[in-house]
């Protein structure tokens, strides 16, 4: 059986509206059931939270 993923970005400062907690629900109602978080600017080159979770899913399918 799979399991939905979802991965919710939200750079560091809140002070340009940003709501990580809003981006976490609307994922719960699209049906993930495994949510990944990371604060980062969204021009990062890094993102170690994306990378995990990628890095997992490939893992899953192999």
């Amino acid at each position: 059986m799979s399991k939905n993923y979802g991965f919710a970005r939200c750079s560091l400062g809140e002070e340009k509206g940003q709501d990580i907690n809003r981006q976490v629900r609307e994922l719960k109602t699209a049906g993930a059931e495994e949510i990944i978080t990371e604060r980062v600017h969204g021009d990062a080159k890094v993102k170690p939270q994306l990378d995990f979770l990628l890095e997992h899913i490939h893992c899953v399918w192999l």
